[in-house]
């Protein structure tokens, strides 16, 4: 599951899915099954968070939801549904429930009775709204500000998202279609380097900091998303250890290429 998305669009998803949650979490019970609808709604549509969830869903976690659903439907009262310690199984387990129960239209009195200390069914909304689907909300609302995170404070650039099994993965622009062809050759030009100062007669103590200044941006551009500052500090490390090679020429001009090279990556 991968797709495009600046900071302005997922601001945008953010703000419905906030809205949403909060009509469904303050609804009046006479309200109450349309609002689940319009939530479940916009939580289907919502691409971005429809396939987090989808990425939680295990098939080994063999849920029987009609049966839950006959069985809480049918205690008036006496049970209500399961609460699961892992955070994909809950996620999983509620997204089914809630869809389910608007499938098949199911009228909230049929199942939040065991979710109130009283027959008010303005009590039985609440209770099931802040029990059951109040946890839900949270963890897509973290989900959502983990990705604001990652994406930093540019408003305007465009970050590829990839979620796997509930796992999060964000490069700005081409990054990731681009990330196997940048490490082959940041890798050759620093392989060079090093062959280059291993026949050089220059200090082992300078060898050694030129060598740690290269692995570093190499190891930082490695990562998923290259850290800016870290970055500056390498590239400024070996532009030091160039200005201590006045005579070796060929070993400079190996520097400046790969300084050059990193350059974008900390604009």
């Amino acid at each position: 599951m991968n797709y495009s998305f600046n900071k302005k669009e997922l601001k945008n998803i953010s703000r419905k899915f906030r809205g949403c949650s909060n009509r469904i979490l303050n609804s009046d019970f006479s309200e109450f099954n349309n609002n689940l609808k319009r939530f479940i709604t916009l939580v289907d549509e919502e691409k971005i968070i429809k396939d987090y969830i989808i990425s939680c869903i295990n098939e080994k976690n063999n849920y029987d939801i009609d049966n839950e659903l006959n069985i809480v439907c049918g205690s008036y009262g006496r049970s209500i549904f399961d609460s699961y310690i892992d955070e994909k199984e809950e996620i999983s387990y509620t997204y089914q429930i809630l869809k389910a129960i608007t499938e098949k239209d199911i009228d909230f009195r049929s199942y939040s009775m065991g979710y109130a200390h009283s027959n008010q069914y303005q009590e039985m909304v609440k209770g099931f709204s802040e029990r059951f689907i109040l946890p839900f909300i949270n963890y897509i609302d973290e989900y959502l500000e983990r990705i604001f995170t990652e994406m930093g404070l540019d408003e305007n650039n465009t970050y590829n998202i990839t979620i796997n099994g509930g796992q999060l993965n964000i490069s700005k622009d081409n990054s990731t279609l681009n990330a196997i062809q940048n490490n082959n050759e940041i890798s050759n030009l620093i392989n060079e380097l090093k062959n280059n100062i291993k026949n050089s007669d220059i200090s082992e103590d300078l060898k050694n900091e030129i060598t740690e200044n290269a692995d570093g941006l190499q190891e930082e551009l490695n990562r998923q998303n290259p850290r800016k500052g870290i970055l500056k500090s390498f590239a400024e490390g070996l532009k030091n250890n160039a200005k201590l090679l006045p005579k070796a020429i060929e070993i400079s001009a190996n520097i400046a290429t790969i300084i050059q090279f990193v350059s974008p990556y900390i604009k």
